[in-house]
């Protein structure tokens, strides 16, 4: 399985499955530093803007036509997006918290 490389450390440590999770605006970890890593927020906003205006596309499309043929469209389209963000994505080191004296 393809491993991507962490902007902290540059070593493969973030697997498929972790690359996709950060598309959704979770916080992942590198396997080998433990940094902890989002997907870049800028990127991700024109992401979400284009998946938005796919749907709303397509959706235009099923009620313009009354067809369901353009929602099956939107489907094969939302992979593919789905592919290229996952690939493309740039992931942005978080800082970390401060610890609390004493802890």
């Amino acid at each position: 399985m393809k491993k991507f490389i962490c902007p902290k450390c540059q070593r493969a440590g973030i697997n498929l499955k972790n690359k996709y999770r950060a598309s959704f605006w979770q916080i992942i970890y590198c396997d080998f530093c433990g940094a902890r890593l989002c997907a870049h927020p800028w990127v991700l906003a024109l992401a979400y803007f284009i998946y938005t205006w796919v749907v709303v596309t397509f959706i235009a499309m099923a009620l313009y036509q009354q067809s369901f043929i353009p929602i099956l469209y939107m489907l094969g389209v939302w992979l593919i997006l789905d592919f290229i963000s996952v690939m493309s994505m740039p992931l942005s080191v978080m800082r970390q918290q401060p610890r609390e004296p004493g802890k």
